[in-house]
């Protein structure tokens, strides 16, 4: 016990003896000039862009499936063409009723997109949907879209 006062009481001493020093100091201009600018946030901006989800199914209406080489050429042919700045596809397997009101199960592919949300980007989201649609004999291209903010 005796120990950990004797230490508390140095390191109370060697604070006070820094903060006298500290008060007496003035500090120089070029020492504020050269600190100043760090103060800032030069951080670059988030961007607001809008992030758009298409679901893909997989099945076709005669009951075969998208080949994978297949939808590799329509992600080559129709969405990098759109999009080339890039874009994210998730596996994933989902459910929905058809018109006939049967159920089905099927593998999807998510696609992600972050675009700018103006009409240029929304008439090239329609295009990819309109032409999966066509291509694959598929009733429905599920879409939602959300606003982003994109870290640099």
């Amino acid at each position: 016990m005796f120990a950990l006062r004797r230490n508390l009481a140095i390191f109370l001493i060697a604070v006070s003896a820094c903060s006298s020093s500290l008060k007496s100091a003035k500090p120089s201009a070029s020492l504020v000039t050269r600190v100043a600018p760090a103060l800032v946030d030069s951080r670059p901006k988030p961007q607001q862009k809008i992030r758009t989800e298409l679901y893909f199914g997989l099945s076709r209406s005669d009951g075969r499936s998208v080949k994978p080489k297949e939808w590799s050429a329509f992600l080559r042919d129709d969405v990098g063409r759109r999009f080339p700045g890039g874009f994210t596809v998730v596996d994933a397997h989902g459910q929905w009723q058809n018109r006939q009101g049967r159920v089905v199960q099927e593998a999807t592919k998510l696609l992600i997109l972050f675009h700018d949300g103006d009409l240029a980007s929304e008439r090239k989201l329609d295009e990819i949907v309109t032409a999966y649609k066509q291509r694959f004999g598929q009733e429905a291209v599920i879409r939602t879209s959300q606003s982003a903010l994109i870290a640099p």
